[in-house]
């Protein structure tokens, strides 16, 4: 539901969904056998990971060497969700997710979620640099399934250059029709 992107993202990641994962050592041994040297790469996040390291970073005040790097349309999807928070019924997010995320209200009256996307909106201008794909520009977005495609195809092409990586939590992945790849939800 696209009305509910960010409730329904921030329920996966920090409600009571299972995460399965890689163990660290596999990890390792995979970037080792790459040979590739990550200090190097900028990274570029997706909503998933620009949600989680958002989170992760308020709660260990965190400090990243370099800018995050995210897509315009990233940025614009928040601010529209600000509008849409403050003009229509608000999205609910439950109590489980608001026990595990920080929320800061600017106001008393400010609900949940448009705390966390003003906290967000906020955390992109000091941690991110905006980039906006030329490229895309001239993309029909009505030809895309929905935002999220959009926006994840906007993630992957900034991050398709020789010094950046993608950083990503595979749920949009699996969310989306996206024809290059294949992605399996390990919860399902």
């Amino acid at each position: 539901n696209q009305e509910r992107l960010f409730a329904d993202l921030y329920k996966l990641l920090f409600g009571d969904f299972n995460v399965y994962m890689l163990p660290l050592p596999v990890v390792k041994h995979l970037v080792h056998e790459s040979s590739l040297n990550i200090k190097n790469l900028k990274p570029v996040l997706d909503l998933s990971s620009l949600l989680l390291l958002h989170e992760i970073q308020v709660k260990f005040k965190l400090e990243f060497p370099v800018k995050l790097i995210i897509p315009r349309s990233l940025q614009v999807a928040i601010s529209d969700a600000i509008v849409k928070e403050k003009n229509a019924i608000p999205s609910f997010l439950s109590e489980d997710v608001i026990t595990h995320v920080n929320i800061n209200p600017i106001s008393p009256d400010e609900h949940p979620i448009l705390a966390k996307l003003n906290m967000l909106s906020r955390w992109i201008d000091e941690f991110c640099e905006v980039i906006t794909d030329d490229e895309l520009l001239n993309v029909d977005v009505e030809k895309t399934p929905n935002e999220l495609s959009f926006i994840y195809m906007q993630s992957v092409r900034l991050a398709n250059k020789p010094d950046r990586m993608l950083i990503t939590e595979d749920w949009t992945a699996t969310q989306i029709d996206f024809k290059a790849y294949s992605a399996v939800n390990a919860a399902n």
